[in-house]
């Protein structure tokens, strides 16, 4: 086991505070029992796709895996406002995760081979700022929507942008392979 792979396995913080802020809130201990196993099915998920895509786009190329989990997420969006008990959740669960196993590896790899070697990490720490500080605003939004509208409009609206996102991506963006340091 890597130091990355003992960290990994001792950073179980976002499902622990998920325990601490139920009970905290007085919420039954099975029900946030079933919130962590929510959270346990997005890892599994993740990590199993994150593995086939990162090899298909090492391969391939990075556009095809990131659009397929913009659209991935797009549906999953949807779905949770015509999810209607635990197994629905789950499965839109394990579904963000195959969106995030996707799309998470496979843009910040682009992103790095878009980037002049010496400035990778700068632009990747840029890019990372900018995607973050655009979660800033996004669930307020999102909120708000809930709030005016009712649960269902959010998520619709959300997944439709989603897929509004990886339409424009899909035609702006040449696919091709980017050839790094003499590889193809």
């Amino acid at each position: 086991m890597d130091l990355s792979s003992l960290w990994a396995f001792w950073n179980v913080t976002e499902n622990f505070m998920l325990v601490c802020g139920a009970k905290i809130l007085g919420i039954p201990k099975e029900q946030f029992w079933a919130t962590v196993l929510l959270y346990w099915l997005i890892n599994v998920s993740f990590a199993l796709t994150a593995y086939i895509a990162g090899g298909f786009s090492d391969k391939f190329g990075r556009k095809t895996p990131i659009l397929a989990g913009m659209a991935v997420l797009g549906v999953m969006t949807m779905g949770f406002a015509f999810a209607f008990n635990f197994i629905t959740i789950g499965a839109l669960f394990l579904l963000h995760g195959v969106y995030q196993g996707l799309y998470k590896p496979n843009i910040q790899a682009w992103v790095a081979d878009l980037a002049p070697v010496e400035q990778r990490a700068e632009v990747i720490g840029t890019y990372k700022m900018l995607t973050g500080l655009s979660d800033i605003p996004g669930p307020l939004f999102f909120g708000f929507l809930w709030d005016q509208f009712g649960l269902k409009v959010p998520f619709i609206v959300g997944g439709l942008f989603c897929l509004i996102c990886a339409a424009l991506l899909s035609v702006s963006v040449p696919a091709r392979r980017v050839v790094i340091e003499g590889r193809a």
